[in-house]
């Protein structure tokens, strides 16, 4: 989920279902509607993702 922000920025909260066990994460991020700061945010939004892929494989392993 995204929102606008003055600066990125995000929060990951982990869901158990308890009847099966399985987790299920969300994460919020804030994001900059700043134009002259779109490497920046586009930098740290990737290493959000990759961080979510690599706890998404880890999970799966």
């Amino acid at each position: 989920m995204c929102y606008p922000s003055a600066e990125v920025n995000y929060e990951k909260n982990r869901y158990m279902n308890n009847i099966n066990g399985t987790e299920t994460y969300l994460y919020s991020i804030g994001v900059p509607l700043s134009l002259k700061e779109m490497n920046k945010i586009i930098s740290s939004l990737s290493l959000i993702i990759n961080g979510a892929l690599a706890d998404k494989n880890k999970s799966a392993a």
